[in-house]
C-alpha cells in the first residue's frame, strides 16, 4: 500500500558502530540494581536477576561510560570473584 512506502522511505538507517553499541536489556537492569544498592556480585546477579555473565553486563556499561571499580573478593580455596562498585556516569 502507499501508507507502507511512504513509512518506510521516511525510516532512516541506524549505523551501530561500536561507540554507538545500544546496552543490552541485561545490562540496563544490572545498571539499574547498581544505581539502587551501589554493589553487586555475581551469585547476587544470578539470584536476584538472572543475570550469568556478570563480567560481561559490566563491560557493555563501561563501553557507554558508567564508571564501575572491581574489588577481587579472595575465597578460601585460593579462587576469587569479583565485587562491582557502581561509581558514577563519565559524561565525556
Amino acid at each position: 500500500t502507499v501508507l507502507s512506502v511512504v513509512a518506510i522511505s521516511c525510516l532512516k538507517p541506524i549505523n551501530l558502530s561500536r561507540k554507538e553499541k545500544i546496552m543490552s536489556p541485561q545490562a540496563h537492569e544490572v545498571l539499574v540494581y547498581l544505581k539502587q544498592h551501589k554493589t553487586i556480585q555475581p551469585m547476587e546477579a544470578l539470584q536476584k536477576l538472572g543475570v550469568y555473565r556478570l563480567a560481561a553486563r559490566i563491560a557493555e556499561m563501561r563501553e557507554e561510560g558508567h564508571v564501575i571499580e572491581t574489588i577481587r573478593v579472595y575465597q578460601k580455596d585460593r579462587t576469587w570473584y569479583g565485587k562491582y562498585i557502581y561509581k558514577g556516569h563519565n559524561k565525556g
